[in-house]
């Protein structure tokens, strides 16, 4: 049952999905040709005014742009569930900790490759709450030196096993998977995690999980065992199936998936690219859903925080067409947002 916290919580997120970019905005933003017109747009909404502030109205860098959305949306959405009671601390340290997972194998990609191991400048929020040693991560150059820079954070125990390895050795994908079975692995152990919660991040982890087979029988057929990159969580899809999805081929892969809820997410042509925008399509309608009808607070935070990420990848996906002069039908093909087909999905 709802308290009145319960009930100031739901009037909030609502309050402030009513203010979430819809139609109207994303037809302007796509009209915009360039990224002073789209800046001037976006400071006009509550929520990106004083975020953009800083911005000068002449000279836009695309990548402090993006910097200054990214770290708007981090601390907003971090303070967000802070707000929350009992289970408000595991779901930003859930939040959190996707940030530090994704800074953490970008470092690893750029090691890799024996640049300097920051590609993305992590947001100056995202400093109060990582246990990241950034002046050890600085002077990184290996591996090993890079374990010495995260030892003190979640991750530290999953990418150990990896130091035995040469620099060139270490497989990108499997250190992947190692640090998100442990993000995912440590929220659904917590003894407080809300059901509904762990319904919704479920179902991004299947999507995720099918659209990872998907591409891996498409590009590499048998030749890899692909159980090995993907997560050990499903939703809608049981045990009988998802073993036959993973060791089926591309063609009987195909035709197993069109008999389950995500059949309908398959096109003849171009299915995995077409599988990614429908199956993002699914997710926002699920969140949508959940903002509407669900009586949980947890998830209402998080299906917001959710929407909040698909319409910040969003608004990189138009700055990336103003870049590049893509029209303006092709980036709206793109998009995830509240068109009205989208909400019929």
């Amino acid at each position: 049952m709802f308290n009145t916290a319960s009930y100031a919580m739901q009037s909030k997120i609502r309050a402030r999905y009513g203010r979430m970019l819809g139609e109207r905005d994303y037809t302007a933003l796509t009209e915009c040709r360039s990224l002073s017109d789209f800046v001037a747009f976006l400071k006009g909404k509550p929520d990106y005014g004083k975020a953009l502030a800083e911005l000068s109205d002449t000279q836009i860098s695309r990548g402090q742009l993006e910097f200054l959305l990214r770290e708007n949306q981090f601390r907003d959405n971090i303070e967000l569930c802070f707000s929350l009671e009992s289970i408000g601390h595991s779901l930003a340290d859930f939040f959190i900790g996707l940030e530090e997972s994704g800074f953490l194998l970008n470092v690893l990609r750029v090691l890799k490759s024996g640049d300097n191991p920051f590609l993305n400048t992590p947001t100056r929020a995202f400093y109060r709450y990582t246990h990241i040693d950034f002046d050890a991560l600085a002077d990184a150059h290996d591996y090993k030196s890079f374990l010495e820079a995260v030892k003190k954070t979640r991750f530290y125990e999953v990418l150990r096993p990896f130091e035995h390895l040469s620099d060139g050795a270490v497989d990108i994908t499997t250190a992947e998977v190692a640090i998100y079975r442990k993000l995912y692995g440590d929220f659904f152990g917590a003894e407080r995690s809300s059901e509904e919660v762990r319904e919704l991040i479920s179902a991004a982890v299947e999507i995720s999980n099918i659209s990872i087979l998907l591409r891996a029988k498409k590009f590499y057929g048998d030749t890899e065992d692909p159980s090995r990159i993907i997560l050990p969580y499903w939703h809608k899809i049981d045990k009988n199936t998802a073993d036959a999805l993973v060791s089926a081929s591309y063609k009987d892969f195909l035709g197993i998936l069109s008999g389950t809820v995500y059949g309908k997410l398959l096109s003849d042509a171009e299915a995995e690219y077409d599988f990614q925008i429908n199956a993002r399509r699914m997710l926002h309608s699920r969140y949508v859903h959940a903002l509407h009808f669900s009586q949980d607070p947890a998830a209402l935070v998080f299906a917001f925080i959710q929407l909040r990420r698909i319409e910040l990848q969003n608004l990189i996906i138009i700055i990336e067409g103003i870049r590049y002069n893509v029209n303006m039908q092709s980036v709206r093909r793109l998009l995830v947002c509240n068109f009205a087909d989208d909400i019929a999905t």
